[in-house]
């Protein structure tokens, strides 16, 4: 939120826009509209942006499987595999997962500067920034699919730690639902009033 806004204002002013809302497109909607800084609102996903996550972790996941099986079938795919060619071969399938775990977000995410990666296209979700709504691009799309799929548990134990009070934690990048945005919007709800002093 810019230094500038009072809390107190932007918050009684979506609380306002809620209502309104809630009126038109129902409790369900309403109780999940947010707002950007920019004063623009949009809808969280809820359980559907947890479902993206999920699926864009599974495919980073997959990623490291088939890597580590495929260099651990290729190098133990002869007739006769002793004890220490075994050995060396988990050694390495191992380091081969642990590597594709680190890179493969980074890659991933360069499909992903319009916010929607696999995950985002099957839940109907999208990241955006929180700054203005706009699409999160690149080089920023690699090192928030790294934090998607890997940081996930950093951001956890972050978001607990704020929720205690122990430290302040923003984040410049949320997702929307899609289809409920589209339904806001279109219902003639697509920002706060402007309630600047």
């Amino acid at each position: 939120m810019p230094s500038h806004v009072k809390p107190t204002i932007a918050t009684s002013a979506l609380g306002q826009a809620q209502q309104q809302i809630e009126s038109v497109l129902g409790h369900r909607v309403a109780k999940r509209t947010r707002t950007c800084e920019n004063g623009e609102l949009y809808v969280e996903p809820g359980w559907a942006g947890v479902g993206a996550w999920l699926i864009d972790a599974a495919v980073i996941a997959l990623a490291a499987i088939v890597a580590a099986g495929g260099l651990y079938a290729a190098r133990t795919a002869g007739a006769l595999v002793d004890d220490a060619t075994r050995r060396s071969a988990q050694i390495e399938a191992l380091a081969a997962g642990i590597g594709v775990l680190i890179v493969a977000p980074l890659i991933y995410g360069l499909f992903y500067g319009s916010g929607r990666a696999l995950g985002g296209w099957l839940t109907g979700t999208r990241l955006i920034r929180l700054r203005d709504s706009g699409r999160i691009g690149f080089p920023a799309s690699c090192w928030a699919m790294f934090a998607r799929t890997l940081g996930i548990g950093v951001l956890v134990i972050s978001a607990l730690l704020a929720e205690a009070g122990a430290v302040d934690v923003s984040f410049d990048r949320v997702s929307r639902s899609e289809s409920d945005t589209a339904r806001l919007q279109a219902a003639g709800f697509s920002r706060l009033p402007d309630r600047s002093p």
